[in-house]
């Protein structure tokens, strides 16, 4: 019903009636309306069709065309809500599908969106896939959520610093990320647990 309504509003503003465009947060009302119904895949769709054409929008006018009406750019919470509600799926292959949104992001981010940017979340809900969530179970869990928690790391250290903030408005828990990682080794009786424990531990300290 939601996308309907969103097809009607941008067939009568290209009929004329520019007061029913819909704007960001009408598209992010209906990704969320998706993704929040069990329809990541339509809800990625989405997100991932007003990516290309924005970008295809920026690159024309790159080459001197202008676009009477410039496409709708999503912002953090279009991509943070794929990333969610994928990393919550209840299937181990929601980790990568949300891997791949947080990668999509980031490029997003560094081909001149320098406002749309990941945060704590963005790492965290797919953290919480491979430590506590469907992924769990699966033996490359451990290593996947400690690459994802190292980039975060390394991408706090370059500047990124509300991916690790020192207070945390949203009232989640940063360390969360390093104890489930830590924990995710010691489940698995992986190896290298007490390794990683110590790398993570001074990790910690250095925030």
């Amino acid at each position: 019903r939601c996308s309907e309504i969103l097809r009607h509003m941008m067939e009568r503003d290209q009929e004329g009636y520019p007061r029913v465009r819909p704007n960001i947060r009408t598209f992010n009302a209906v990704i969320d309306s998706h993704a929040y119904n069990g329809r990541v895949a339509e809800a990625e769709d989405m997100l991932l069709s007003m990516v290309d054409n924005y970008e295809s929008s920026a690159r024309r006018s790159m080459d001197g065309i202008e676009d009477e009406t410039l496409p709708i750019r999503p912002d953090s919470f279009s991509f943070n809500t794929v990333i969610q509600q994928w990393a919550r799926a209840r299937t181990p292959e929601g980790g990568r599908r949300a891997e791949n949104i947080l990668d999509r992001m980031l490029q997003f981010h560094h081909d001149g969106n320098a406002d749309v940017r990941p945060d704590e979340r963005s790492f965290a809900y797919i953290i919480y896939h491979y430590t506590k969530g469907a992924g769990r179970m699966s033996p490359d869990a451990p290593d996947r959520a400690l690459k994802l928690l190292r980039r975060m790391i390394g991408m706090h250290q370059q500047g990124y610093k509300e991916l690790l903030p020192a207070y945390n408005q949203n009232k989640t828990n940063p360390i969360f990320a390093f104890t489930s990682v830590v924990d995710a080794h010691s489940v698995l009786r992986r190896s290298d647990a007490g390794i990683v424990g110590e790398e993570l531990l001074g990790a910690m300290a250095k925030l």
